[in-house]
């Protein structure tokens, strides 16, 4: 999944845009969670300069590239690593 923001001159603030776009994303992956799908949330092939090359590739004129979603049945499903005491505070 490619996301982007299209409307650059939407009137909200770039940083509540991107708060949402957050919020979505965060979803997605719980709702693949939950259907069993692995997921992986991905920003650094926009660091890296690629999302330009991405969104030109997949999606043309749809805005700028603000996160890339990885989605698959994993192969294994990990075991949890064992909490390590005084890592952590409870308040």
């Amino acid at each position: 999944i490619l996301a982007f923001q299209l409307k650059p001159d939407y009137k909200v603030e770039a940083d509540a845009v991107n708060l949402s776009i957050g919020a979505a994303i965060e979803n997605m992956l719980l709702a693949a969670h939950d259907k069993g799908i692995g997921s992986c949330w991905l920003t650094a092939p926009i660091e890296a300069g690629v999302g330009k090359e991405l969104g030109a590739i997949f999606a043309p004129e749809q805005g700028e590239m603000v996160a890339l979603i990885t989605l698959g049945y994993p192969a294994k499903v990990g075991k949890a690593p064992k909490r390590k005491d005084g890592r952590f505070v409870i308040i």
